[in-house]
This record gives structure tokens, sequence and C-alpha cells, in this order.
């Protein structure tokens, strides 16, 4: 009986040591509270907070800000780690902390970016061709910064074909009449 018993004692030793160094790991994190706060003392919520381990950078926690501007993260005591928080309006900041057990909050303060929107220019163009009544308006203001003449912009108005007697075509067979400013103009 004591050989079956020895190997089970030996496997229970191996056992009981395997385990020990991962309790005492998991013992080792504490729950550390990082609050985003601006020059005013008010909370920022929705921040972005990352806590980034300077031993493993691979290692990152990120997390959004709560309405108090804080987030709860279980970091390991003992160790340097690098906390950066972003926000919309806010400069991005980077520290880094210490986690020596006897602190466990950390309050960050953000910048606002004081931008101010400088002068606003709109603009917008006029459609090429619209419909009006029983005509279609064309605006060649497009077409003449692309073209060397009167004849060219024609050419290049959608809808409109050009024989080689330069009479003018839509879609139907006889030539249609070309009307500028008001006037019936004859294309010689």
């Amino acid at each position: 009986m004591g050989k079956i018993f020895a190997p089970f004692l030996f496997t229970l030793f191996l056992n009981f040591w395997g385990i020990l160094p991962v309790i005492s790991v998991s013992a080792q994190e504490i729950p550390v509270v990082i609050k985003a706060i601006n020059k005013q003392n008010q909370p920022i919520s929705d921040a972005t907070i990352t806590v980034m381990d300077r031993m493993d950078t691979l290692q990152k926690i990120s997390q959004v800000a709560d309405s108090n501007g804080a987030a709860t993260f279980k970091l390991l005591k003992g160790h340097q780690y690098s906390v950066t928080i972003t926000s919309i309006n806010y400069i991005t900041i980077e520290k880094g902390i210490n986690l020596t057990g006897e602190r466990t909050q950390f309050t960050i303060t953000l910048e606002r970016i004081e931008k101010m929107l400088g002068a606003v220019v709109v603009t917008s163009q006029r459609p090429l061709m619209r419909q009006e009544d029983d005509k279609t308006i064309v605006d060649p203001e497009v077409l003449v910064n692309t073209s060397t003449s009167g004849y060219e912009v024609i050419e290049k108005t959608p809808g409109l074909f050009v024989d080689q007697d330069v009479n003018i075509y839509t879609s139907s067979m006889s030539p249609a009449r070309v009307y500028i400013n008001g006037r019936e103009m004859k294309i010689s």
C-alpha cells in the first residue's frame, strides 16, 4: 500500500506547487481607478483610457470612462504602467504611474483644445442643365472653362449633336433652333 500511496502524494505535491504561483499572481492584482477631469474639475465622460504595462508593451487594456470620468482596471501591484487618455476636444495626455499598493486612485487633468473656426466659404455650382416649361436650359459656364470657342462649347454640351454642316440636333431629325439671351441665332 505504501508503494501506491507515494506516487499519489508526489502528484499531489507537484499539483500544489503548480497552483500556488497562479494563486499568488492573482492575489497581486488590485483594482485601480483612473479618472479623467478637465481644469474645472468636471469629469470627462466617454474618454478613452488605455493602460499599458511598461515591461510588456504588448499588453494594452482600454476602457471608456463612465459618466463620472472614471474607469476601473485590475492591475498588478509593483508594476509601472503608462496611461494614455484621449477624448474629443481635449489634448491627448500620457502619464506614468507606479503601483505600490498604497495609492489605487489616480486623477488626470486634460486640457481643452482651444481652436476657433476661421472664415467659412460656401461655394456651389449651378446645374449644367435645367428644365423649364417646354425648353431645356444649358448653363455653359462649366463648359466654357475647358473650351476655346463657342463651337467647342456646343460640341461638349450633353444631348446635342453637330453634323459636318454645323447643324445642331437634339433627339429629333430636324435641326434645333439656338437662342442666346432670348434671340434666335443662325449658326454658319
